[in-house]
């Protein structure tokens, strides 16, 4: 198995001034709608509001990759968890990636 590069001293320094609550509820009430083609498959653990935050968060502390963003996202697990009232881990390059090239199937 690969070991993870380090986190970017940016990204990290980003983390600690970026106001996330307000973010988060800001984001939470505008995605909470948007349609999930994920919703046909037997295991989907994040709901498209939280992925549309984890993306837009990193973004947003300078993140330019999905690879940065989901280190991002390890960097602030435990929040981002709280989000969702459950212990779950961040989510994976992988996960972000199938979010964000995903196209939702036309006409269902």
């Amino acid at each position: 198995m690969s070991r993870r590069k380090p986190i970017d001293a940016k990204i990290r320094e980003a983390s600690k001034e970026f106001n996330a609550e307000v973010f988060a509820e800001t984001v939470k009430g505008a995605f909470a709608d948007l349609p999930d083609y994920r919703c046909n498959q037997s295991r989907v653990l994040y709901p498209v509001w939280y992925l549309s935050l984890v993306v837009l968060y990193g973004f947003f502390c300078g993140c330019n990759t999905i690879e940065e963003i989901a280190d991002y996202a390890d960097l602030q697990e435990d929040w981002f968890s709280s989000l969702l009232g459950e212990r779950v881990s961040a989510p994976s390059h992988g996960a972000l990636w199938w979010f964000l090239v995903k196209n939702p199937r036309r006409g269902s």
